[in-house]
């Protein structure tokens, strides 16, 4: 990515942050940010391609954030959306808002977690799976839950001070490797 890009997703980001702070409600904007991205990213990025389609009219991509923002983004956050499209911006909206979660993160003191399972956690796992991975942590934690297919079971926590891999791959390629080192250090 080109410096000039770098500068743009973080200029924006730091404009939003800003509102938040102004706001007095770094939090709601967080929540908000996070629910957007998550929007942004589901579906194959459906939503972020037609935001960053330029064939697209503005007016019509506009409508699509007053669909969305109906209940969910304050009316700063929305008018900003809409300058991102205003200004041709929405190829980096994901950037901005990435950048935007850090710097919140960072002022709300909460590391940001990514937890890989088989399969979806329902909120009673995922809930007794924070309260312990905080505990652990020592800190509060923002966690993103992602499905990898390849796992058979268990999970992966990644972070950006440590992972802990607990998934059943692992297990068994570290049982393996004991196997492995035992029999060809009995048959010497």
């Amino acid at each position: 990515m080109s410096n000039n890009s770098m500068n743009v997703y973080s200029s924006y980001s730091i404009v939003l942050y800003e509102y938040a702070k102004a706001d007095k409600n770094i939090k709601k904007y967080f929540q908000q940010a996070k629910l957007l991205l998550n929007l942004l990213s589901a579906q194959k990025h459906y939503l972020h391609n037609f935001l960053a389609n330029y064939s697209i009219n503005k007016t019509q991509r506009k409508q699509i954030i007053d669909l969305i923002a109906r209940n969910m983004l304050t009316k700063k956050f929305k008018y900003f959306l809409y300058t991102i499209i205003d200004f041709n911006r929405c190829k980096l909206i994901i950037k901005i808002l990435q950048k935007f979660l850090d710097l919140c993160a960072n002022d709300l003191k909460i590391k940001n977690v990514k937890v890989f399972s088989a399969f979806e956690l329902n909120q009673k796992l995922r809930e007794k799976l924070k309260k312990a991975l905080e505990k652990y942590c020592k800190t509060k934690l923002d966690i993103d839950y992602h499905i990898d297919e390849n796992l058979i079971g268990g999970i992966k926590v990644q972070t950006n001070f440590g992972s802990i891999d607990n998934s059943y791959q692992s297990k068994l390629k570290n049982l393996k490797e004991t196997l492995t080192w035992q029999y060809q250090n009995n048959n010497k």
